[in-house]
């Protein structure tokens, strides 16, 4: 079995994740063949030759590693009630 296809149904909080770091990464790309089969591309890999284009998982430590960007980091947070 190819170590970087992996049952991706699996609760991202599991210890025994067969992901690692990668499911919760802000540069990772998850990519799915016509099999349905489900691979994660790392997007640092594009820039910068230290991290591979597809680890191999589950990936339990990496430099690159951020978390998804908060909404306060991306868009302005919306307005709740009257003003």
């Amino acid at each position: 079995m190819d170590p970087r296809r992996v049952d991706s149904r699996r609760d991202p909080g599991d210890p025994q994740d067969p992901v690692g770091l990668c499911r919760g990464c802000r540069h990772v790309r998850v990519v799915t063949a016509r099999a349905g089969n489900r691979y994660y591309r790392c997007d640092l890999s594009a820039r910068d030759s230290r991290y591979p284009r597809y680890p191999v998982l589950p990936v339990p430590a990496c430099e690159g590693h951020e978390p998804p960007a908060s909404r306060s980091d991306s868009a302005p947070a919306a307005r709740v009630g009257p003003r």
